[in-house]
């Protein structure tokens, strides 16, 4: 799903019902922060990911365990490439497990196969 297009629209559909969208949108975010090439930028949507999926005064804050939250603020005022990779590989794991499950046997996903 999160190969396409159509795929990450028709699953942000249903994250979004489920009040879950946040989710993929921090692994959207982690995937386009890695084709930043320019190093002001970089900072810049390093910054933005923080306040926007990492804060705890953010709408879409995305639930990691307090290890994971204290390393990546450790790794804020100086973020190598890598800086989100553990967080987007637990988020991504947290979907494939809780939310990709309810998302194939959802009314949306049938409606769309058929």
């Amino acid at each position: 799903m999160l190969s396409s297009s159509p795929g990450i629209r028709l699953f942000l559909q249903f994250l979004k019902q489920e009040h879950s969208d946040e989710n993929l949108m921090f692994w959207i975010a982690c995937e386009r922060l890695k084709k930043v090439v320019e190093e002001e930028r970089f900072k810049s949507f390093v910054e933005d990911i923080f306040n926007k999926f990492l804060t705890s005064s953010s709408t879409h804050e995305v639930s990691l365990d307090s290890r994971v939250k204290e390393q990546l603020n450790n790794n804020r005022s100086s973020p190598n490439r890598d800086i989100f990779d553990e967080a987007q590989g637990k988020i991504y794991s947290l979907m494939h497990r809780d939310s990709y499950p309810r998302f194939l046997i959802s009314p949306l996903y049938n409606s769309f196969k058929s």
